[in-house]
């Protein structure tokens, strides 16, 4: 019986598809949490940069602009964010 449940031969294809499912999931997941781990970081210090400019009257945005640039760019985007608000607006 070939390709049944006790046929012998189909272990190391299926080690196969595991090591290269997990490959694949590794690929994709990595993006998506440096993205996330851009957001958070650079979401704490846009709220630290809007607590201390508040004695100053100094505010940032938080909003899913702001959020977007941070993840992406990480702390160069939040220095981005912050030199936009202060020379353009």
């Amino acid at each position: 019986m070939l390709g049944g449940i006790g046929d012998i031969t189909a272990v190391p294809a299926f080690v196969v598809a595991v090591i290269v499912l997990f490959i694949v999931a590794r690929f994709f997941a990595w993006p998506i949490l440096k993205l996330v781990y851009n957001a958070i970081l650079g979401g704490i210090v846009l709220f630290v940069v809007n607590y201390f400019g508040s004695f100053f009257g100094f505010s940032v945005p938080l909003n899913l602009f702001t959020a977007l640039i941070t993840g992406f760019f990480g702390l160069p985007g939040v220095a981005l964010i912050i030199l936009y608000t202060v020379f353009i607006k």
